[in-house]
């Protein structure tokens, strides 16, 4: 009788601490922006949160900072001990918003140049094989470039 109540008692002590733990991770994450912060803060050596954060910090308008995070997330997809996923995607997701940055920015000309030699590097990323073929044809205005 006192082991089924001392069982109790741990397994609803674990509960209670699990809420409140689950409470506290939650705030840190008010949108979209804070979770992928947050998984920078806690995976930096990853692509994938520093792409997701960029794409944030684009559709917020923060160029500045996009481009910032779409070139730590290259770095880390390029960094070794990465899989040939994170390899390719996170280097050719990253390359490709940078290009689509630039161009809105006004540098067509340098948004192509990062998408040439990008895809000579990634040649398999392709959201990577499509920014520079858009590019290459000239077919639309930078100003209806999205990011990936």
């Amino acid at each position: 009788m006192l082991l089924r109540l001392c069982v109790r008692v741990l397994i609803l002590t674990w509960v209670a601490i699990a809420a409140v733990a689950t409470r506290d991770r939650a705030a840190l994450w008010p949108d979209e922006r804070g979770l992928w912060a947050d998984a920078v803060a806690q995976a930096p050596a990853k692509p994938r949160p520093w792409i997701n954060l960029g794409r944030m910090y684009a559709l917020d308008g923060a160029a500045g900072m996009a481009e910032d995070a779409y070139l730590r997330g290259m770095a880390a997809a390029e960094a070794g001990g990465r899989s040939v996923d994170e390899h390719v995607f996170g280097y050719g997701l990253g390359a490709a918003n940078v290009a689509l940055l630039r161009c809105r920015a006004g540098d067509r000309d340098g948004a192509l140049t990062l998408a040439r030699e990008a895809v000579k590097r990634r040649p398999a990323a392709t959201a990577l094989t499509e920014v520079h073929t858009w590019l290459e044809r000239g077919t639309l205005p930078c100003s209806s470039a999205s990011s990936f």
